[in-house]
């Protein structure tokens, strides 16, 4: 376990304590000394009350199992390139939904490439070429599902070139349509499938990016990432199998059932299975349109509220794409765009020191909205205090909520207890 996922955890002894040996320290003893005994454990309670408060108001992700798991498998020799590929797919989510800082994917990243070269060493003699998995680790375009996608569409849709550019405006979208011309791509080109692409703009469009990256201030539109290819059948970014598998998780279909869902996903990460995951590619397309499209409607419409210590903003039930939002990853994703969004769309700089809320109808329910937190820009961290802050909210307004989600952060609330729900977090906050 990396020791910076320990940070913060309260000590042992802080916490728990042996209630027999406090009966047996006052067998015997004297008034005087059983009541400094009784003290001095209602002081350590006080404390450890105070400490399991400090300790529960921030929220946030540890090491992937995945990794661990990995980690396990190699420590007894038992390690393969399909346990390395999941391990590397888990670090990866955590990066594309926010759960981790970069830096900290960076370091992950770096650890897992000696194993990388360890089970992917070339060997010329093998007969598996086409049909065995081959991962490895380079330079990567910060655009969503470009490969599988058309370069201008996975631009306009990619939450970090859409706010760089300010793609909703059309002064943005101008911006961008020169950088693809001052880098030497004609527009027919960048609007066909990336596969239909000349050879020569598939192989060069990452360098020619990169070279305009400080002109366009595009520091991040290069990462480092891992890719998968396994024979002739497809190439995959880990980002891509990530996008797939939520989307096959939340599919909208109402005929799926959680399990239908859960065995799409799970079938999708077996080896080989090319066709699951480019399923789940165009299921994560249309995720991806659906969250620019609505952040489009915030900023054009003016919809994003500061009332003081944080600003909020709701998808209406009217919305055609609402019933993607009403789903726990794709809710998250559509916040993290909207305040990313919001912070390059103002002038006013004060916002990037403001928490957003993101209230949307739950599809499930039509008696219940979807709720979730995030911290605010300038804190450069996923590290969450909005569980806390629900719940004691909830407590003060005399609202039921349910916090039943594996992120605590996201809750759902009657949505005839939105304002007064919000009144309640104002005064907590402020």
């Amino acid at each position: 376990m990396n020791l910076d996922d320990c940070e913060g955890i309260p000590a042992y002894n802080d916490i728990f304590r042996d209630a027999d040996s406090d009966d047996d320290e006052e067998e015997g003893t004297s008034s005087d000394e059983v009541i400094m005994k009784r003290r001095e454990k209602r002081l350590w309670e006080e404390n450890r009350n105070k400490i399991m408060f400090d300790y529960s108001q921030i929220s946030y992700h540890g090491e992937p199992a995945s990794l661990l798991m990995f980690d396990l498998a190699w420590k007894m020799f038992r390690d393969n390139n399909d346990l390395l590929w999941w391990a590397i797919i888990g670090l990866t989510e955590q990066l594309v939904m926010d759960k981790i800082e970069q830096d900290k994917y960076i370091i992950s990243a770096s650890n897992m490439q000696s194993h990388v070269a360890r089970l992917n060493r070339v060997d010329t003699s093998s007969s598996n070429t086409a049909s065995g998995m081959k991962v490895t680790f380079d330079k990567e375009l910060n655009l969503a599902l470009y490969r599988h996608w058309s370069l201008y569409d996975s631009i306009m849709n990619s939450r970090y070139t859409a706010c760089k550019f300010k793609l909703w405006s059309f002064k943005g979208q101008k911006r961008m349509l020169e950088f693809l011309a001052e880098i030497g791509l004609p527009l027919f080109q960048c609007k066909q499938k990336f596969s239909a692409m000349d050879m020569e703009y598939r192989n060069d469009v990452s360098t020619w990016m990169e070279d305009l990256s400080d002109k366009y201030k595009l520091d991040k539109i290069i990462y480092g990432a891992f890719i998968s290819q396994c024979g002739f059948k497809g190439k995959f970014s880990a980002s891509d199998v990530v996008l797939a598998i939520n989307a096959l998780l939340e599919s909208i279909d109402k005929e799926k059932t959680i399990t239908d869902k859960f065995l799409d996903a799970l079938y999708a990460l077996s080896k080989g299975e090319v066709n699951a995951i480019k399923k789940g590619i165009d299921l994560a397309k249309l995720r991806l349109v659906a969250i620019f499209r609505q952040v489009q409607i915030f900023i054009d419409m003016k919809q994003i509220i500061n009332p003081g210590p944080f600003m909020y903003a709701i998808v209406p039930n009217t919305t055609h794409d609402s019933k993607y939002f009403s789903l726990p990853g794709c809710l998250s994703m559509l916040a993290h765009f909207t305040l990313e969004a919001h912070v390059n769309n103002t002038r006013n700089r004060r916002v990037t020191s403001l928490p957003l809320l993101l209230f949307a109808p739950d599809d499930s329910d039509s008696n219940r909205c979807i709720v979730i937190g995030i911290p605010p820009v300038s804190a450069q961290s996923p590290k969450n205090f909005f569980a806390k802050a629900f719940e004691q909210a909830a407590e003060q307004s005399r609202i039921n909520i349910s916090q039943d989600l594996f992120v605590e952060s996201v809750i759902y609330i009657h949505k005839n207890d939105q304002a007064k729900f919000l009144s309640a977090l104002f005064l907590l906050l402020s």
